[in-house]
């Protein structure tokens, strides 16, 4: 990038070659056309003046190639011959190759000496890298370039290198394409920092197409070297050199080389490494059979190609994969040569219509062990996936059936395409350009047992062994079997699970938990993995149960007025899962807590008087008699009822000596207290005693069914005979004592009239007695009856 403009300096001469102003300075006079600060944005090179990178030791033009000592002079080069900044640069114009060279020189030492200034172009670069010392191939340009005194510059040879004989070959040259200038005048240097004195800045320009003609044609440059002189002979020391200058220098001849760059769909391709299929033709002006990539210099007949020749450019392209459509671009038709390599390019854009088959796979099968197809109208397609034959494979475009085969247990679960339709018969259509790429995804059929434990009161139950409870389970909605092998079911897939428990537990089992693989609750979603096969989802129920014993007693003291109560009894339950025991309304034996068992039914007590009945059971448990047998979750209350026996009497009336006296009445009267009563006994001399006394012997008396209490016995009336008995007689009737044995009772006999020994009044009086005692009999008897009738529950 120039970084000048136009300048006002006029040199004494001012001459243009290819556009270029060769007038002793670095800036442009003219603004139409170009100079050093127009076409470089810095000097080529510094080599500086008095350096040390010059010849010396004999270095000369005869003795190439030089050692390395041969060009590490240091200040050997003085004055016009010691060259500083340098600049290089070549273009073509009209069918015209031109180079140019620049370079800034020490001070003439006198005006009458030569300088000669050796200038080569070498297709290869120096090595050493950077050295003096050219690599000379066939063709390489040197051209020997002198100044007399302050004469101009001027040419004075140009030599193309002989390979076959390595030595410079004298050209016939045409003057006319060098010109050659120095400034006359002081002049600022390139960055307008400096000034260069006259004669200090010296530049050339060669046209290579005049200076050799068409009949010569020069090689494509690379590298620019330059090298100065005190001497004009090949022999003779060398001065100084500069660092070599990369600069390319195209030949004076053309030739043609056509570059082809395929773009198929998008993707970029070098010609040759394109798809198979793909394949273009050239056609090129001069050539019978011309190659993409070849460069040709020269004509099928033998004829150079030159510049300003006009040529034509032309592919054709064989027919293309099924689907796919060529546009082609670039530099095809009619094209002038230049100078030096002409390279056209050519780019065949193809656009096709693609389709990819691609597998994917939830599972443990490998994704090639499908066989992916595409069946349609004019194309059909198949393979695994990630091969050629279904992969960016070119089709027409339309309809297609996608279809696989594969491993079992596996299901076809999506389907999608880019670039494409998808049906749901699994079928795609393409549009014309569509790259479409299907996805086939397979997910592995995975089995699936849901297991069942129950855990009852610490004990674990497989399913169907546990005591109480059941269940129902559902898998995604469809009824199930607990430990059943249930199919079908997908990985990644959520599995509904559900349980339903039954109401058949017993009133004191409680499910404390429900848990479903640890998650509390009686549904849960399982998504099914890959492993392990089967899924295996663990549903456990937590069942409490509680058994309940209550043990009552009850005591029957109506009939009999017992007085006992129930704390005058401890029941027990012993079994073997433990014991209970306590009064009745104690904790301890009502809603106690007990394990599963048999429990016999006992009962410890110090009341008498009571006969003990047997014990009943209601509630859930089971028993007869004495034992009842709780389960899980059962509860029973166990009943013994006592009830109170009745008290009895008994006594005799006797005369002092012991005699059975018969006869006598009594009233027995209680059990003494607000409901006491008093009855009439007489004494039962027959069988078939039906009032109180059940003894039949006369003088004997027993009475039954004595309430409990306190009682008093009196006589009424004596014997016939005998003095009554006025003692009270107390007993009392108490569970201990039922049966009471009261002492006989004694009478003594009464002491009667003395009997006339004829009859007469004595005989009167004992009728009159008689009578009398035959009245009060009759009253006697009647009120017994009465008493006995509303007494005969003590009858």
């Amino acid at each position: 990038m120039a970084i000048g403009g136009v300048c006002n300096v006029v040199q004494a001469s001012t001459q243009v070659l290819g556009g270029f102003e060769l007038d002793g300075n670095l800036c442009a006079n003219n603004a139409n056309l170009a100079d050093w600060t127009t076409v470089l944005s810095a000097p080529s090179g510094n080599d500086g003046f008095d350096d040390s990178t010059q010849f010396t030791s004999g270095a000369s033009e005869s003795n190439w190639p030089w050692s390395a000592k041969q060009i590490a002079g240091d200040g050997s080069a003085s004055g016009q011959a010691d060259i500083g900044r340098n600049y290089a640069y070549s273009t073509t114009s009209s069918g015209h190759v031109y180079a140019f060279l620049g370079f800034e020189r020490g001070e003439a030492e006198n005006t009458n000496g030569t300088i000669r200034y050796i200038v080569e172009l070498n297709v290869e670069n120096n090595a050493p890298s950077g050295s003096p010392i050219p690599v000379r191939t066939n063709g390489d340009l040197r051209l020997s370039i002198q100044q007399n005194g302050n004469g101009p510059l001027y040419l004075s040879g140009a030599y193309l290198w002989d390979a076959s004989t390595e030595k410079w070959v004298q050209q016939q040259q045409n003057l006319n394409g060098f010109v050659g200038a120095t400034n006359t005048q002081p002049i600022s240097g390139f960055d307008e920092t400096t000034t260069i004195p006259a004669r200090g800045f010296a530049e050339i320009g060669i046209d290579l197409t005049a200076l050799f003609g068409e009949a010569t044609c020069t090689g494509n440059y690379g590298t620019l070297n330059l090298r100065s002189s005190r001497s004009t002979t090949e022999t003779n020391s060398l001065g100084d050199w500069i660092t070599p200058i990369p600069l390319a220098v195209p030949s004076t001849c053309s030739s043609v080389v056509v570059e082809k760059n395929w773009v198929i769909d998008g993707e970029e391709f070098e010609n040759g490494q394109q798809p198979d299929d793909y394949t273009a033709a050239l056609e090129l002006t001069g050539q019978n059979s011309p190659q993409f990539g070849t460069a040709y210099a020269k004509r099928s007949n033998g004829a150079d190609y030159e510049a300003n020749d006009q040529i034509t450019i032309a592919e054709s392209v064989p027919a293309l994969p099924a689907g796919c459509t060529n546009v082609s671009s670039g530099d095809l038709g009619a094209q002038v040569l230049q100078p030096g390599l002409n390279t056209y390019t050519v780019t065949n854009t193809v656009t096709c219509t693609t389709l990819t088959l691609e597998k994917e796979v939830i599972g443990a099968a490998a994704a090639t062990e499908w066989t992916l197809a595409a069946d349609g109208s004019s194309s059909d397609l198949s393979g695994i996936t990630g091969s050629e034959s279904v992969t960016n494979v070119p089709v027409a475009p339309g309809q297609y059936a996608i279809s696989e085969s594969g491993p079992e247990n596996y299901q076809l679960t999506d389907l999608s395409c880019e670039g494409a339709v998808v049906r749901e018969d699994n079928t795609i259509t393409i549009a014309a350009g569509s790259k479409a790429t299907c996805v086939l995804t397979n997910t592995q059929e995975i089995d699936l047992i849901v297991t069942k434990t129950w855990v009852v009161n610490g004990t674990e139950y497989a399913h169907g062994d546990q005591p109480v409870g059941d269940a129902d389970l559902s898998i995604g909605g469809q009824t199930a079997e607990f430990g059943a092998i249930s199919t079908g079911h997908l990985i990644g897939r959520e599995v509904a699970i559900e349980e339903t428990l039954s109401d058949a537990l017993p009133e004191l089992c409680t499910v404390t938990s429900s848990t479903i693989d640890g998650i509390e609750g009686e549904s849960a979603t399982h998504t099914m993995t890959e492993t392990p096969s089967p899924n295996v989802v663990a549903i456990v129920n937590t069942v409490d149960c509680k058994q309940h014993l209550t043990l009552v007693k009850v005591l029957d003291n109506e009939d009999f007025n017992g007085t006992s109560t129930t704390g005058d009894w401890t029941l027990k339950a012993a079994g073997t899962a433990g014991s209970i025991e306590g009064k009745t309304g104690d904790t301890s034996i009502t809603n106690a807590l007990v394990g599963v068992g048999t429990y016999q039914l006992t009962e410890e007590g110090t009341a008498a008087g009571y006969e003990p009945g047997t014990w009943s059971c209601v509630g859930t448990g089971s028993g007869e008699g004495a034992s009842i047998t709780l389960e899980l979750g059962q509860e029973a209350t166990c009943t013994i009822v006592n009830t109170a026996l009745p008290g009895a009497v008994s006594w005799s009336k006797t005369t002092v000596d012991g005699d059975l006296l018969a006869g006598a009445e009594w009233t027995l009267t209680g059990p003494l207290g607000d409901a006491s009563e008093t009855i009439l006994v007489t004494d039962c001399m027959a069988e078939g005693c039906i009032g109180p006394d059940m003894d039949p012997a006369k003088g004997k008396f027993a009475l039954a069914n004595l309430k409990w209490g306190n009682y008093t016995l009196q006589e009424t009336t004596a014997p016939p005979g005998y003095i009554k008995d006025e003692t009270i007689h107390e007993f009392d009737v108490t569970g201990d004592t039922l049966d009471i044995e009261l002492p006989a009772i004694t009478n003594e006999q009464q002491d009667g009239p003395a009997l006339p020994l004829t009859g007469g009044i004595g005989r009167d009086q004992i009728y009159l007695i008689g009578g009398g005692i035959l009245v009060l009999g009759l009253g006697i008897w009647g009120a017994q009856t009465f008493r006995i009738r509303h007494s005969r529950n003590l009858g």
